[in-house]
This record gives C-alpha cells, sequence and structure tokens, in this order.
C-alpha cells in the first residue's frame, strides 16, 4: 500500500481524504448524559455552596496529559515535552504552576501558568475538591466544549466535548481547509455533509471516537476502507519517539526541511486492521481513474499518506482547541 500511497499526487490526496459513508451514526458515540453538580465547599468558608443543577456532557476526546499538584489555591502542572536536539528526540517533564480558586457561585478560577491569565470554569464534582471535571463556562453551549480532569493519583486530563451530531460541519471552515491544502480543488467543489466531506465520487465519513482515536470510512466509486487515526500524546516517551521516527523519515527523503514540531506529528492515520488491501484497492482505483486529467507535471509525486495525515488533520475535533 505504501507504494501506491506514494505516486499519488496531492490533488489526488485531497480527494482522498474528502470521502466515505457510514451507517454508524456519531450519536452513538458522541452524546451527552445528565449530571449534577450537588455541592462545592468554598475554599475560606465552611458553609456549603449549592450549584445549579446543569447537564454537562461525558463524552470526549484526549487532547493532553499530565499529573498536577495542588496546595491552598496554588497548583502545578506537569506535562510532557518532545522536542529534538542534535537529530536525536528529547523528551523531558515540563511543569507550570497557576491557581485554582473556588468562586461563590460554584464555578472555579483556573490558571493554567502559561501566560494566558485565569478563565471560568464550570466544576462537576468527583469526591472532594480539587478532583472532579472542569468545564469552560464559554463553551458549554458551543458544539465543543473545552474542559478537564482532575483524578487521583494527581491525574491531570484536558479533553475535548464533541456535544453536536454533525461533527464535521460545525467544527471549522471544512471547505477551504482542504482547498489550501488539497491543490485540486476549489472550495466550492468541496461539498461539506453533517458528517461526510465530499469531493467528486470521494467521500470521507466520520464513524466513531473513543478518548484516544477516531475511525473514517473512505469511499470511492464502489471501493470502500476504513481508516483508523490514532492520537500521539507528549506525556509518552514513547510517542514522542514515534513521533520524531515519523518526522525524521521524512527529512530524509526530502519530504520536509522544517524543524521537528510534534504537533505536526502527532496523530497517526492508517487504514484500520483488516482494511488494507481494500484501502490499497481504493487508491489504486481512484489513481488509474484520474492519472489521465490530473496534472501530475504540476509537481514530482508526494507521500499521499502525508497529505491524508494533513486532511484528516483538518478535520480532527482534538485540533479545534489548537485553532
Amino acid at each position: 500500500m505504501n507504494k501506491i500511497l506514494a505516486v499519488l499526487p496531492a490533488a489526488a490526496l485531497a480527494v482522498t481524504a474528502c470521502t466515505s459513508t457510514s451507517t454508524t451514526g456519531p450519536e452513538d458515540v458522541i452524546s451527552n448524559s445528565s449530571s449534577s453538580v450537588e455541592a462545592v465547599s468554598g475554599e475560606s468558608s465552611s458553609s456549603t455552596v449549592t450549584t445549579p443543577v446543569k447537564n454537562y456532557p461525558t463524552k470526549y476526546i484526549v487532547t493532553d496529559m499530565g499529573e498536577y499538584e495542588f496546595s491552598g489555591s496554588a497548583w502545578t502542572v506537569t506535562k510532557g515535552s518532545c522536542t529534538s536536539e542534535a537529530n536525536k528526540a528529547v523528551w523531558k517533564k515540563v511543569s507550570q504552576t497557576g491557581s485554582l480558586v473556588q468562586n461563590a457561585n460554584g464555578t472555579v478560577s483556573v490558571d493554567l501558568g502559561d501566560g494566558e491569565g485565569a478563565e471560568t470554569f464550570d466544576y462537576r464534582v468527583e469526591s472532594a475538591f480539587p478532583m472532579g471535571d472542569y468545564f469552560l463556562t464559554s463553551s458549554l453551549q458551543m458544539p465543543l466544549v473545552i474542559g478537564f480532569s482532575l483524578t487521583t493519583p494527581n491525574k491531570y486530563t484536558e479533553m475535548i466535548y464533541p456535544t453536536s451530531e454533525c461533527v464535521l460541519k460545525d467544527f471549522g471552515e471544512m471547505a477551504e481547509t482542504f482547498s489550501e491544502i488539497a491543490e485540486a480543488a476549489s472550495a466550492n467543489d468541496v461539498v461539506v455533509g453533517c458528517n461526510d466531506i465530499s469531493y467528486g465520487p470521494m467521500k470521507l465519513t466520520y464513524l466513531s471516537n473513543d478518548e484516544t482515536s477516531i475511525d473514517y470510512n473512505l469511499t470511492y466509486k464502489d471501493y470502500s476502507c476504513k481508516l483508523h487515526h490514532e492520537f500521539l500524546y507528549a506525556d509518552s516517551e514513547e510517542d514522542c519517539k514515534l513521533a520524531f521516527e515519523t518526522y525524521q523519515k521524512e527529512y530524509e527523503e526530502g519530504e520536509t526541511k522544517d524543524l521537528f514540531d510534534f504537533e505536526n506529528y502527532d496523530q497517526n492515520i492508517n487504514a484500520a486492521e483488516g482494511s488494507e488491501e481494500a484501502c490499497e484497492a481504493l487508491f489504486l482505483h481512484f489513481m488509474l481513474d484520474n492519472a489521465g486529467n490530473l496534472n501530475l507535471s504540476k509537481q514530482a509525486p508526494v507521500d499521499v499518506e502525508k497529505q491524508v495525515k494533513k486532511l484528516v488533520r483538518a478535520i480532527s475535533p482534538r485540533n479545534a482547541k489548537k485553532k
């Protein structure tokens, strides 16, 4: 499959990432469930603050993770850092100290120590403060809710909660994104549905997600295959090394001259297990059908897997937090 992918042009790629049909709806995976916050104890008072009963989302995608320490109103968050030096991956832990302060109305003012200042989060109690789930108050009515959780033993996890039934349509300007990445199509040629994106007979359809991956179905005419979109995390030294190996391969093959940036290599997108031959057949027939009308002389053949990664990354809800 790699050989076939390697000869597909960027134009073809644009189409390959824009396709697919599926019978599994996102509502099976991305849903809301009722949960109430009963009480939060004030830090400087023994009185109990009762917060309104709210429905908070529960299905999420992990965007980052690490550890935390809390004392009084001060807390320190320690995350993994993945960089490179002397042609080797450099992995280490980096800490930031901020503040975590309960408000009288049951919300929490959170400063992550990143220089952005404090923001207001709704708080869902897990056991005793500060353990629980935090939801950025300003995002609660949006299709993508931003939050984090603090669990024992001192586990810090950042996540996003997709709450819309239309995952792809609601997150970003997808048509414009595709037209920028894939030179073959203008924004007007890309059709964005509720949970699919198509360009001609090519379609990419969102199937489902768990906490650390997303699955899509890719179709071209009568051909169909499944793609598995798996996330890597800087908190894992193994993931850091894997991301750098991918970068190093691209650099050695002349596909990039940029410096290593973990966020450009923190997602693996491959044929799902058992779909390798189906994906190979799909890409092969797309290439054969379009060899005559694609402007192949415009540029040398590119690594289509890399372009597919860019396109699927563009529609990933996980990246909405970074925009």
